[in-house]
């Protein structure tokens, strides 16, 4: 039984890591996102937005009863250029290889803004007020430019391996800017507009 023992353990044990080490499909989610962008309203007061987000005069947070048509704006008032229903049409999947200690994530989007310049970060639902975190660490391979038809694809290595905690989130630059290792001023020139359990 001991001999059995010890040949069985080496074998458990590489079936368990060949099983951790498998790829896996997440999916990028924008329905239960929409009061992340706001709609004009001229009864609205300045106040906050869920998530502490806070936001000036004549706007409010979106909701799923508003028109699809309602043109869309950051915290701040500043136009995204898209309407309430592109917005919420936006999805994705990102399939996340093990590689060297790191993951290899490999994202693809459709129904994004034309042209629009977008990043990924990553958060963490253990710590929703900790500032988000380019998914390559560095800033510098998390950031690309959609198509005329609303369609990207980015391929990059992640700073450490993703966990169960963490969320990945694309953030839409309406300054027509990337900002490296910021996501941009979320209050004013940026939105979050998809999200993706890990």
């Amino acid at each position: 039984m001991k001999v059995v023992g010890l040949l069985l353990a080496p074998w458990l044990a590489l079936a368990f890591c060949v099983g951790a080490a498998a790829p896996r499909t997440i999916l990028f989610d924008a329905g239960q996102n929409v009061g992340r962008v706001f709609v004009a309203d001229a009864r609205a007061k300045a106040g906050t937005a869920p998530g502490e987000l806070p936001h000036v005069d004549g706007i409010r947070p979106a909701t799923a009863k508003d028109a699809p048509d309602e043109p869309t704006f950051t915290a701040a008032g500043l136009g995204l250029g898209v309407s309430l229903g592109r917005w919420a049409a936006a999805n994705g999947s990102a399939t996340i290889e093990p590689e060297k200690g790191r993951d290899r994530a490999i994202c693809t989007f459709h129904r994004l803004i034309p042209f629009g310049i977008y990043s990924v970060f990553v958060g963490n639902i253990a710590h929703p007020h900790a500032a988000l975190v380019p998914l390559d660490g560095s800033g510098l391979h998390d950031s690309f430019q959609a198509s005329i038809r609303g369609w990207a694809r980015l391929t990059t290595l992640t700073a450490r391996p993703l966990t169960r905690a963490d969320v990945l989130v694309l953030v839409f630059h309406a300054d027509g800017e990337s900002h490296g290792r910021s996501p941009g001023n979320l209050d004013a020139d940026a939105a979050e507009q998809l999200f993706a359990r890990v």
